[in-house]
């Protein structure tokens, strides 16, 4: 058993109910006997039980956790958007940040930071909204067990209102979160949360499927808004024609204990009745409503109504994770009504209060003996001491007397610090928590003005810190200059690297000069990062796992070249992309051909183009005063051409000279200067698939520089199979033929960027049988059927589609397979003859080794 040593204060009552003086536990100098994870007893430090002792000191206050019983996990990078009441926000900022969450590697690298802020502010428990995506739920329930987090959360549910890409099927929704019902709820620490996200986004049908699983699943958790806003309101009137807005939830049947509803600013005498006899709960949001203007919640007329209330932060209209400013702002929302709220009230709807509201007050919240050791170490002098001339006053105003030990019952009102200062500002207070008897030191001080830091990890990286990491590239996003690093020490983390053309340089970001890389030092760099560059980055932090960058250089590069001193170095004043030279002669022959490409920079009195394909290369283009440049049936030359033009290249033949293709004719395919509506004959598009709409059979691209909305109605593989969007995978490299209409690219041909290229013509000698994909070492896919499954043999066999071959597969038995509703199984469940896309690695030896699978 651990004996904590420090100052403890602990609320063990409702203050808004009984005596203050009797509602809260303080020990000048106190103990918390921890076993295990639970709390054995609490008390004055010269009647502790014997243990091992871990003295805190003085300046030290053992506190219960925080708990915020409301926030949305996918609005943490989207906090403080600017301007619009609650109707107009959604739509202009919340849903197109929800949409990013159909990509599970996004919904990853925000479930780190969101979990590493609500710890780094001392929050223990919270009710979270997720997103509608099944697989961006799953990793925030997956994360928070990894933290071992008290954490209820729930899917989004939503049928109408919204953009399409965030709309669902009433009986998906219902199957979904049923499926995640399931796997998580009661899961440890975790609860599951039936979500809808509000009445306006949903249609009866979603409301009665949701009423439904909480029928099935009566310990459920209920989690939605009520009365946020007038407009709100009067939209819930017109859309259900029911007396009051609490009823449309009462008649699905979701209001009871285990409901949370967030806000309730305008509600009325007849839904506090009714909220009070179906005993539902309010999570009051002050900082979001004060932020959206939504108006001033009345606690003490809801509360005197019988109905339980929690703080809530609501993230992200509410503007920071922190419970010490719920407090703050609830304090202030009830002042300007004229009622003031004393320092236990307010602790007390952050802690026990909060549990309370959650159902856990039987299980934490407060610091006594059988409950759960949730609980936060403050560093009492975090904040400067003052003292006034005859000593400083107590946070009632008064001169401080001598410092009492404190009992349940006692009336005496020590001061809690040296300034008086009841609780500190987020921005300025040390958090420490300490879960499972481990040590969490969870720092939530400003760091402007700090020294510069090594960041070994996304979480290292907070607001004004100056630091540098040492990763390795693992997106490039051009559309908002931004960029992403996985650290060197963090195998799972990211860092994402804000760019900013002005303020940020380059050291050793060239092109290419026949596959070696060309350096120079400057501020144009940006366009010339890869994917597996490995990088320094340093600059300041913009938030957890955010940095803008001052300085990026490169270490090295996925190529068989030095990495330094290549090419041409140049100096910030002759900055220009890149042209190639006779530097570092090309050993192989270009091969002639189609190339296409965005043109980066014209030299026309050179006849020299430089232009960058899709795949991120660098090459340099010759071309005559004669030669043609076809755009809309009329010729022009080569300065007619600017940068931003996409063009199309057939090259002339081979060149040994610096690496250059001589170009023979150039189409211009799309102009710099065409704007959205117009037909664009653009006949190629690669890139990595970013989201997927089933229904539809649409997907979006991303091409390295925007996102493209591309309809695969039409599509077919090189194979001439048909090509669904449920075959494609978020994440999937994918090279397309086709067209634009509009801002639509509509795919005719699809091939997968590890696909194996097609062999090459059959020889008139003879040749020795082949085996699938030839001599293909690396990724490669495959479509077929399961022809041994791995009950009846120890590999897993596939059955060829197109040749009827069989490929044998090393794969584990809990190997996760997802499914066709896009749910998942593990490899030992599949079967002879369940269809399958399978992407394996084949290595030298032959062998394939699945990297992915999912059932068609």
């Amino acid at each position: 058993m651990k004996l904590f040593r420090a100052r403890i204060f602990t609320p063990v009552a409702d203050p808004f109910r009984s005596d203050a003086a009797k509602s809260y536990l303080f020990f000048d100098d106190g103990y918390l006997a921890v076993d295990l994870t639970r709390i054995a007893s609490v008390g004055p430090w010269d009647q502790h039980p014997p243990g091992e002792v871990v003295d805190l000191g003085r300046d030290a206050l053992i506190t219960p956790g925080f708990f915020d019983t409301h926030l949305h996990a996918p609005q943490l990078e989207m906090i403080g958007s600017y301007g619009g009441h609650l109707l107009e926000w959604l739509n202009r900022y919340t849903f197109p940040t929800e949409a990013k969450f159909s990509d599970p590697k996004h919904a990853a690298t925000i479930a780190r930071a969101f979990f590493d802020e609500l710890l780094h502010n001392g929050t223990v428990c919270a009710m979270i909204f997720s997103t509608i995506h099944f697989e961006a739920t799953d990793i925030f329930f997956a994360e928070a067990e990894r933290r071992g987090f008290r954490g209820i959360i729930g899917k989004a549910m939503m049928d109408r209102n919204a953009p399409e890409a965030l709309l669902e099927n009433a009986q998906t929704s219902y199957e979904q979160s049923r499926e995640l019902l399931q796997k998580w709820h009661n899961r440890g620490l975790l609860r599951y949360a039936i979500t809808p996200r509000f009445a306006p986004t949903s249609t009866p049908e979603l409301l009665a499927r949701a009423g439904d699983l909480k029928r099935e699943f009566p310990d459920a958790y209920v989690h939605t808004h009520i009365s946020e806003n007038t407009s709100e309101v009067t939209w819930v009137h017109e859309l259900f024609h029911e007396a009051e807005y609490a009823d449309v939830y009462d008649r699905y049947g979701l209001l009871d204990e285990r409901t949370v509803l967030a806000h309730g600013v305008h509600l009325t005498e007849e839904e506090l009745d009714l909220l009070a006899r179906r005993r539902a709960r309010i999570s009051h949001c002050p900082n979001s409503n004060l932020f959206l203007g939504s108006g001033l919640f009345r606690l003490h007329h809801v509360m005197d109504a019988g109905v339980v209330v929690g703080l809530g932060t609501d993230i992200g209209a509410g503007t920071t994770p922190s419970m010490f400013t719920a407090m703050a702002d609830a304090y202030k929302v009830q002042q300007v009504q004229g009622v003031s709220l004393s320092p236990f009230e307010l602790w007390y709807l952050a802690t026990l209060g909060g549990a309370r509201a959650l159902s856990f007050d039987g299980e934490t919240g407060s610091l006594e003996a059988g409950k759960s050791a949730d609980f936060l170490v403050l560093n009492l002098r975090a904040t400067r001491e003052y003292r006034g001339p005859a000593g400083g006053t107590d946070f009632h105003g008064r001169r401080p007397r001598r410092p009492e030990r404190h009992h349940r019952g006692t009336r005496s009102h020590a001061p809690l610090t040296r300034s008086g200062v009841w609780f500190a500002p987020a921005s300025t207070q040390e958090v420490t928590m300490l879960r499972k008897s481990a040590f969490l030191f969870l720092i939530a001080v400003s760091a402007f003005g700090q020294s510069s830091s090594q960041w070994r990890t996304s979480a290292d990286v907070r607001e004004g810190v100056r630091g540098s990491v040492v990763g390795t590239v693992t997106d490039v996003d051009e559309g908002r200059r931004q960029f992403t690093v996985r650290p060197d020490g963090d195998q799972y983390g990211q860092v994402t690297i804000i760019a900013d053309a002005v303020s940020t340089q380059y050291n050793g970001f060239g092109g290419t000069i026949n596959g070696s890389p060309e350096v120079f030092i400057g501020s144009t760099g940006f366009a010339n990062l890869r994917v597996g560059d490995r990088v320094e980055v340093r600059g300041v932090g913009r938030n957890t796992g955010v940095a803008a960058a001052e300085y990026v250089t490169l270490l090295g590069r996925p190529v068989e070249a030095p990495q330094t001193g290549v090419g041409q170095t140049r100096t910030p004043n002759t900055i220009s992309p890149p042209t190639a030279s006779g530097t570092t002669p090309s050993t192989t022959p270009v091969q002639p051909g189609r190339i296409e490409g965005v043109v980066r920079q014209v030299n026309a009195p050179d006849g020299r183009i430089v232009i960058e394909t899709d795949r991120r290369e660098m090459i340099t283009i010759r071309a005559a005063t004669s030669t043609p440049v076809y755009y809309r049936n009329t010729v022009y030359k080569i300065a007619n051409l600017e940068p931003g033009d996409r063009i199309r290249i057939q090259a002339e033949g081979s060149t040994n000279t610096g690496g250059e293709i001589r170009a023979r004719t150039i189409d211009v395919i799309q102009s710099a200067q065409e704007t959205g509506g117009s037909v664009a004959e653009v006949g190629a598009l690669s890139g990595r698939v970013t989201s997927i709409d089933r229904r539809t059979n649409i997907v979006r691209v991303d091409n390295g520089r925007n996102e493209v909305r591309v309809d695969l109605s039409s599509a077919v593989d090189s194979s001439g199979r048909r090509v669904r969007a449920a075959d494609l995978q978020v994440g999937d490299q994918v090279d397309l033929s086709g067209s634009y209409t509009g801002d639509t690219f509509t795919a005719t041909t699809v091939r997968f960027g590890d696909e194996p290229l097609a062999p090459a013509p059959a020889s008139p000698t003879p040749q020795a049988p082949s085996r699938p994909y030839g001599d293909v070492l690396g990724a490669v896919t495959i479509y077929g059927t399961v022809a041994q499954s791995l009950n009846n043999g120890p590999r897993l066999v596939i059955r060829e589609t197109d040749n009827n071959q069989t490929i044998s597969l090393y794969v584990l038995e809990d190997f996760v397979v997802r499914n066709k509703t896009g749910g998942y199984t593990t490899a030992d469940r599949l079967r002879e003859g369940d269809p399958v896309v399978v992407k394996a690695y084949r290595d030298a030896d032959g062998n394939y080794i699945a990297q992915t699978i999912r059932q068609r």
